[in-house]
């Protein structure tokens, strides 16, 4: 494990409790002036609101698959929403298991959805490829940490799932001293290795003897902020005039007819034949619907801030990631925390970024999130104790940190991404909702409703909007 007193590299700047939201992930973009905002009353074919990874990505498939224009349209800056303020982690599971959202929508929904997902690694693969992204996305097998029967029989359901429904399995290993062993069920049998104590602690970077068991699967590592802004300019470079985007152009009326989207800024107004949301941010927003009922945006998205920290340490290390699960019952008080590991450019010299996260806190529906606001010193303190009996931290140790950032998540009401078109009002489409996990689940989201727009024909999903 990343030692926590490691030195930091020379002339390095340190965020301390109180600071400003110092995000690692903007510090490596380019240096660029601002985009123009929207000005006066322009059309298009499809306006996409919102470009963190959602929305470029929607921007992405649509001009790739169609021969649509696209009007990309950004509150702010380009990534610099939950985009640029994120964990940076490429994982594939649900903040819900996929045995609880059977439970909901059925197992075959369930299972298409989670292979809907998995499906994404080669989605961000073609666009890393196309576009050619030359920066590290590091992929590699992380590990979770559990400690009670309820988190293995929950994550031996899961995996029962997968292999009924022919998907990949994730792979369990229970220590062979933990005291519940003999009461795992039956019908799990061949799911699960049984492996020395130690096998685990290795697996999971920790001397922590809390941690019985370990599942593993593939994760990886990416800037988000930085695959956005070189996306625009490559959708810039090879669509010309088929593609714009505007900064510093806030949607606050959006106003939809049969067939037809209209989205106000403050200083100019866009029509389009669709729409399609891709942020989290809904308050201030209004929508009239002129063609069926009322559809209210707010409601549809709960804001959850999350908070994070890192340090760099000189030099490269192999990457990875770990999670340790706190409840002890799954679905229950704080979930998890991580820590991430992966190669981090600064100052034109290599270096090894560590990462830890895992505490939030919920957003006011009737307040706007400040992104600017300083970092709370609740929320280090919490999560340096609840992560300090993980890294080997001793009593009263507070490590300093290079950087401290929080985020704005979104989450849906039954905690999966809304994808595709409003039943109300086709002319509206989602690609949101982020609950937690959702840098892959959006790169999928984009494809579906490239094809949505396409007009082809799409199974129904656990990610329709309700």
């Amino acid at each position: 494990m990343q030692s926590a007193n490691a030195s930091a590299p020379p002339n390095a700047e340190r965020s301390a409790p109180g600071s400003l939201n110092r995000s690692p992930w903007l510090e490596q973009l380019p240096q660029r002036a601002p985009m123009p905002a929207l000005q006066g009353a322009q059309e298009t074919d499809v306006t996409v609101v919102g470009a963190g990874i959602a929305g470029v990505a929607t921007a992405f498939f649509l001009l790739r698959e169609t021969a649509h224009r696209v009007v990309l349209l950004e509150a702010n800056r380009v990534a610099h929403g939950a985009s640029g303020f994120n964990a940076g982690q490429l994982v594939t599971y649900f903040e819900r298991p996929i045995c609880r959202l059977a439970e909901d929508f059925g197992i075959a929904k369930a299972v298409a959805g989670q292979r809907d997902v998995d499906a994404a690694w080669g989605l961000l693969d073609l666009i890393l490829g196309e576009s050619e992204f030359v920066e590290p996305t590091p992929r590699f097998v992380g590990h979770m940490g559990m400690f009670t029967l309820n988190h293995l029989t929950v994550h031996l359901q899961n995996n029962l799932m997968r292999k009924r429904g022919g998907l990949v399995r994730e792979q369990i290993r229970i220590s062979r001293e933990a005291p519940f062993v003999a009461d795992i069920p039956a019908e799990f049998a061949g799911l699960y290795e049984l492996v020395p104590q130690e096998r685990v602690q290795v697996l999971l970077e920790t001397d922590d003897p809390r941690y019985l068991a370990v599942l593993s699967n593939r994760k990886g590592c990416m800037n988000s902020a930085l695959i956005c802004e070189h996306l625009i300019h490559y959708l810039a470079a090879s669509y010309g005039p088929r593609f714009q985007c505007y900064e510093h152009s806030p949607v606050v009326r959006v106003e939809l007819a049969a067939g037809k989207a209209r989205a106000l800024t403050p200083e100019g107004q866009l029509q389009s034949h669709r729409l399609v949301l891709c942020t989290n941010g809904f308050v201030g927003v209004e929508l009239a619907n002129a063609d069926g009922p009322e559809i209210a945006l707010p409601v549809m998205v709960e804001g959850t801030i999350g908070y994070m920290a890192g340090m760099l340490t000189e030099g490269s290390c192999k990457p990875g990631a770990n999670s340790y699960l706190m409840s002890p019952r799954i679905g229950e008080g704080q979930a998890y925390y991580y820590t991430t590991r992966r190669p981090f450019a600064r100052e034109g010299k290599l270096h090894t970024l560590t990462c830890i996260g895992g505490p939030d806190s919920p957003q006011p529906r009737e307040q706007e999130y400040d992104r600017q606001a300083p970092y709370p010193p609740a929320a280090l303190n919490k999560l340096n104790a609840h992560i300090a009996p993980v890294m080997g931290w001793p009593d009263g140790h507070t490590p300093r940190y290079d950087y401290l950032w929080h985020g704005l998540m979104g989450y849906t009401p039954n905690q999966v991404r809304m994808i595709g078109p409003n039943p109300r009002n086709a002319t509206l489409l989602y690609n949101l909702g982020c609950n937690g996990v959702g840098l892959l689940p959006a790169i999928h989201g984009a494809w579906r409703v490239s094809q949505a727009i396409q007009g082809a024909r799409i199974e129904p999903s656990m990610f329709d909007p309700a």
